[in-house]
């Protein structure tokens, strides 16, 4: 079906067809190929839309790749609740840090949250840390509520309105969602892993001699 698709909307470009490849890159499962739509993409479409938006979304993609464990993550930019805005890589540089994607009405992301908060205590002072960003729409009032509720004693950024297109940067663009354990030099280490798996990991990377 893929390969029909690819065929046919090379053979009739157009914006429709353009916004089918770029949804189906987003939309990829974990360890999908989804090169055949970005050949599409530079073949066909790049030449006819280069400043149209699902091209901009398009070379995004591209550039930043499916993150994977062993590969980089993806660095970004986010305002925290003040308003200034942080850059994660610098903020949590040479440490193993949790990337946590996250929003006030996901109830299963917050359970989540919670349950790192004794893990980040034990190790915070041991090369370890957390990094959160809220996902939130129209404003920043729930996600307060939700900090103040829960107790996260960490840093949380928020993505208002999808500004910086951080969950689409990790090709979970239709989730509440997730988190991304990364090692000092900012390898991936796991994706969503259980709060035991952190620990397991974290004594290995911070404990082992």
């Amino acid at each position: 079906m893929n390969q029909w698709t690819i065929k046919h909307i090379k053979q009739n470009p157009s914006l429709p067809g353009l916004y089918v490849l770029t949804s189906k890159t987003e939309m990829a499962r974990k360890g999908e190929d989804v090169t055949p739509f970005l050949n599409a993409y530079q073949e066909t479409f790049a030449s006819l839309y280069p400043e149209h938006p699902y091209s901009q979304q398009m070379q995004m993609l591209i550039k930043n790749g499916q993150p994977e464990i062993g590969k980089p993550y993806v660095d970004f930019s986010a305002p925290d609740l003040d308003g200034n805005k942080v850059q994660i890589s610098k903020y949590i540089q040479g440490k193993v840090a949790l990337i946590d994607l996250w929003a006030s009405w996901c109830g299963p992301c917050r359970i989540n949250s919670k349950q790192v908060i004794p893990i980040y205590e034990k190790y915070k002072n041991k090369g370890f840390t957390v990094i959160g960003v809220a996902r939130e729409q129209g404003s920043d009032a729930r996600m307060k509520e939700a900090i103040k509720k829960d107790g996260y004693p960490w840093l949380n950024l928020i993505e208002l309105n999808d500004t910086n297109q951080i969950w689409t940067k990790y090709r979970i663009p239709n989730a509440a969602g997730g988190t991304f354990l990364v090692n000092a030099e900012g390898i991936i280490l796991a994706i969503n892993p259980t709060v035991e798996e952190i620990e397991s990991i974290l004594q290995k990377e911070l404990l082992t001699p």
